[in-house]
């Protein structure tokens, strides 16, 4: 099921900065924002400060469990207060610019 979401984050640190693990921060946050309605979008701050970012040399960093892009069958609740989104399993288009 494809959900028309705007899923992503935002990470106040350089991407690769510490070449393989967690990055520390509490600025890091995640949202989905929907597409015909916005009242239903979330942000979510994080919570755990010391898992907030996963960051890696040999595939996409990303927002702990909770927004993942190398593993795109889930989000998790790991880091953030709430989860962004439970039904995208797998259905996401990644636009790099």
């Amino acid at each position: 099921m494809i959900t028309d979401e705007i899923l992503g984050g935002y990470n106040p640190v350089a991407w690769c900065s510490q070449g393989y693990g967690h990055v520390s921060t509490s600025e890091s946050f995640i949202f989905a924002l929907g597409k015909d309605n916005l009242e239903n979008s979330i942000v979510s701050h994080v919570v755990e400060k010391d898992y907030a970012i996963w960051d890696s040399n040999e595939k996409f960093d990303n927002f702990s469990r909770d927004l993942d892009f190398a593993h795109v069958t889930s989000t998790e609740k790991c880091s953030y207060q709430i989860p962004i989104n439970t039904t995208w399993f797998g259905k996401i288009r990644l636009l790099l610019g």
